[in-house]
């Protein structure tokens, strides 16, 4: 996962150095179009590791009714709710909308 993150910094390191502040352009000016397309579709894609690594990470929320509701609920117990899958779901589908929208702005970039 630490390589991951380091390819990320690598390639995201030419964006950072171009000459635009604006996102799309300083991708534009950084990378032709088609290693553009792959460094957005490889690194938006960030729910990759947890599904690589799953047994690595639990998404879990400890609750205490009296800290949400104050006053009585103080005497329930807390409990917890673990969301992993969920959360996973939610990623995967986040990605789904994102990618191909960042990817046609920055295809549109190039057209002009």
């Amino acid at each position: 996962m630490l390589a991951r993150q380091r390819a990320f910094g690598d390639d995201i390191a030419p964006v950072v150095d171009a000459g635009s502040d604006e996102f799309v352009a300083a991708v534009a000016e950084a990378y032709d179009r088609s290693a553009a397309v792959d460094l957005l579709e490889e690194h938006l894609a960030f729910s990759a590791p947890l599904h690589e690594e799953r047994s690595a990470f639990a998404f879990e929320l400890d609750i205490d009714p009296g800290d949400v509701l104050g006053g009585l609920a103080r005497a329930l117990p807390s409990f917890s709710v673990e969301f992993t899958d969920e959360a996973l779901r939610s990623m995967r589908r986040a990605e789904r909308q994102v990618i191909p929208q960042a990817v046609a702005e920055i295809e549109g970039a190039y057209q002009s």
